[in-house]
């Protein structure tokens, strides 16, 4: 009686740890493998964060691209480069060498893979990036998934490698492209490990950097000798009918606004959702 109390505890325990803890395929197996998705997962913020030119986008996954004029190849660990606006693939290996990371691999030896929300690529034609950007990717039916890294483990069954068909290295939902992918025990037929950044935890960091440069911006604008009265610019009123649908804007512009603090304040800014739903984020 008493071990099949105990068992019960366990199991209960168990099924608690899974649905707390959606971020994670399974128990990570190896403190090597969970200290590499580690490093991946803070590069990936850390090149969220410092992007200058539009904060808390991602690079697009390595998987596509074949440039020799560019000397961007297939499994180099750089970035894919865009085909007009988009991500050639929103899976593929992660961009080691892009985000300044050594090659990153799993216990096997093999090279982790990436997903990325589409809304979070690094396009400037693409719409501003703010806390509210809805994050696409979901795990096991939960989303606000901003990105994942997965380590595919050893070959299973049916798969060859080397390739660049991301079912050779992923299974099951994973391996199919879109938005979904799933977590689980290792088994004959998965042995995916997944971790993820969410996007409150994406934005979360991204909203330190940005507040505190937009502060500064603000600053230099009441500093600016232009700026007799050294006063700081009015707000923008919450909804402004002049601009298209969908724009994003943080202050009034003014002949003394601080050019250099376009990307913080398209980040920081106000996000019109429809003419009669104005929305202000950040």
């Amino acid at each position: 009686m008493v071990m099949i109390l105990a068992a019960l505890i366990l199991a209960g325990g168990y099924a608690f740890y899974r649905s707390a803890n959606i971020g994670q395929s399974h128990t990570l197996q190896s403190t090597k493998l969970a200290a590499t998705l580690a490093r991946a997962k803070e590069a990936l913020i850390a090149r969220a964060v410092t992007d200058a030119n539009r904060p808390g986008s991602l690079p697009c996954p390595d998987l596509i691209t074949n440039n020799a004029g560019f000397s961007n190849f297939p499994g180099d660990g750089q970035a894919d480069m865009f085909t007009l606006t988009q991500c050639p693939s929103y899976v593929g290996w992660l961009p080691w060498v892009t985000i300044d990371l050594p090659e990153s691999t799993d216990d096997t030896g093999t090279r982790l893979w990436y997903a990325l929300s589409p809304s979070l690529r690094d396009d400037d034609s693409a719409y501003p990036i703010n806390s509210d950007t809805v994050a696409a990717l979901k795990i096991d039916g939960g989303g606000e998934i901003a990105a994942m890294i997965i380590a595919p483990g050893s070959a299973l069954a049916g798969q060859a490698r080397p390739s660049n068909n991301p079912a050779d290295y992923l299974e099951g939902d994973n391996s199919n492209g879109d938005n979904n992918y799933v977590s689980g025990p290792a088994s004959a037929t998965f042995n995916d490990v997944v971790a993820i950044i969410t996007r409150q935890e994406l934005m979360a960091a991204v909203e330190k950097r940005v507040a505190s440069e937009v502060k500064v911006c603000l600053e230099q604008h009441a500093l600016a000798a232009a700026n007799t009265l050294h006063s700081y610019p009015w707000p923008a009123p919450l909804l402004q009918p002049e601009l298209p649908w969908q724009k994003w804007q943080l202050l009034r512009a003014t002949s003394n606004y601080p050019a250099q603090c376009g990307s913080q304040c398209q980040f920081a800014g106000e996000h019109h959702t429809g003419s009669n739903s104005p929305k202000r984020s950040g």
